[in-house]
Protein backbone atom coordinates (compact mmCIF):
# COMPACT_ATOMS: atom_id res chain seq x y z
CA UNK A 1 0.00 0.00 0.00
CA UNK A 2 1.38 3.40 -0.95
CA UNK A 3 0.74 6.22 1.49
CA UNK A 4 -0.03 9.82 0.51
CA UNK A 5 3.39 10.97 1.72
CA UNK A 6 5.18 8.55 -0.62
CA UNK A 7 5.99 5.76 1.85
CA UNK A 8 5.49 2.18 0.74
CA UNK A 9 4.32 -0.11 3.52
CA UNK A 10 4.47 -3.90 3.57
CA UNK A 11 1.04 -5.21 2.58
CA UNK A 12 0.81 -8.40 4.72
CA UNK A 13 1.51 -6.54 7.98
CA UNK A 14 0.36 -3.03 6.97
CA UNK A 15 3.70 -1.61 8.06
CA UNK A 16 3.51 -2.97 11.61
CA UNK A 17 6.30 -5.53 11.10
CA UNK A 18 4.40 -8.33 12.85
CA UNK A 19 1.46 -10.66 12.28
CA UNK A 20 -0.86 -12.32 14.77
CA UNK A 21 0.30 -15.88 15.42
CA UNK A 22 -1.71 -18.31 13.28
CA UNK A 23 -1.31 -21.14 15.77
CA UNK A 24 -2.51 -19.49 19.00
CA UNK A 25 -4.33 -16.45 17.51
CA UNK A 26 -2.63 -14.26 20.13
CA UNK A 27 -3.72 -16.42 23.09
CA UNK A 28 -0.05 -17.25 23.95
CA UNK A 29 -0.60 -19.97 26.59
CA UNK A 30 -2.66 -23.14 27.14
CA UNK A 31 -3.13 -23.71 23.43
CA UNK A 32 -5.06 -26.70 22.13
CA UNK A 33 -3.82 -28.06 18.80
CA UNK A 34 -5.90 -29.77 16.12
CA UNK A 35 -4.78 -33.13 17.55
CA UNK A 36 -6.14 -32.08 21.00
CA UNK A 37 -2.65 -31.72 22.45
CA UNK A 38 -2.45 -28.84 24.94
CA UNK A 39 0.63 -26.64 24.97
CA UNK A 40 1.42 -24.50 28.02
CA UNK A 41 3.25 -22.05 25.74
CA UNK A 42 2.58 -21.62 22.06
CA UNK A 43 5.32 -23.51 20.17
CA UNK A 44 5.03 -21.24 17.15
CA UNK A 45 5.42 -17.76 18.71
CA UNK A 46 7.01 -18.86 22.02
CA UNK A 47 4.13 -17.28 23.99
CA UNK A 48 4.58 -13.84 22.44
CA UNK A 49 1.28 -13.86 20.52
CA UNK A 50 2.69 -12.53 17.28
CA UNK A 51 5.40 -13.32 14.73
CA UNK A 52 7.68 -11.15 12.66
CA UNK A 53 6.23 -10.51 9.23
CA UNK A 54 7.61 -13.13 6.86
CA UNK A 55 7.74 -10.67 3.97
CA UNK A 56 9.62 -7.75 5.50
CA UNK A 57 11.04 -9.38 8.67
CA UNK A 58 11.44 -6.11 10.56
CA UNK A 59 9.54 -4.14 13.16
CA UNK A 60 7.81 -0.97 11.93
CA UNK A 61 8.64 -1.69 8.32
CA UNK A 62 8.58 1.22 5.93
CA UNK A 63 10.58 1.34 2.73
CA UNK A 64 11.11 4.21 0.39
CA UNK A 65 11.44 3.79 -3.37
CA UNK A 66 14.67 4.76 -5.05
CA UNK A 67 15.96 4.89 -8.58
CA UNK A 68 17.33 1.32 -8.49
CA UNK A 69 13.92 -0.37 -8.11
CA UNK A 70 12.41 1.45 -11.09
CA UNK A 71 9.45 2.93 -9.22
CA UNK A 72 9.94 6.60 -8.65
Amino acid sequence: AIQADGRIECEPCDGRGWLLCDFCKGQKTNIKSETNRIYRRCPSCKAVGYLLCTKCKVYKCVTYPDQSDGQF
